[in-house]
């Protein structure tokens, strides 16, 4: 079965759940998979390389930071 659009999606999340109480709520599953698949799911594309001055115990971090995978120090 071929899925082509949100509401096929939908209809076949219903239609698998087997549940007539939860037809209505197939929309908060979608948000919910893609809430954790946008936690946990990492891409190469996705690294960036940054480089900064550290000069006080804490650091800001970037506003789309996401996690650090590496963190050299070099001192002079």
């Amino acid at each position: 079965m071929a899925i082509s659009n949100y509401s096929e999606l939908k209809a076949s999340i219903a239609d698998f759940l087997n549940r007539d109480d939860l037809a209505s709520v197939a929309g908060d599953f979608i948000a919910l998979a893609e809430a954790q698949m946008g936690r946990e799911i990492r891409h190469h594309k996705m690294i960036e390389r940054a480089e900064g001055e550290v000069d006080t115990r804490f650091s800001q971090v970037p506003a789309d930071w996401l996690e650090s995978i590496r963190f050299h120090v070099r001192s002079n």
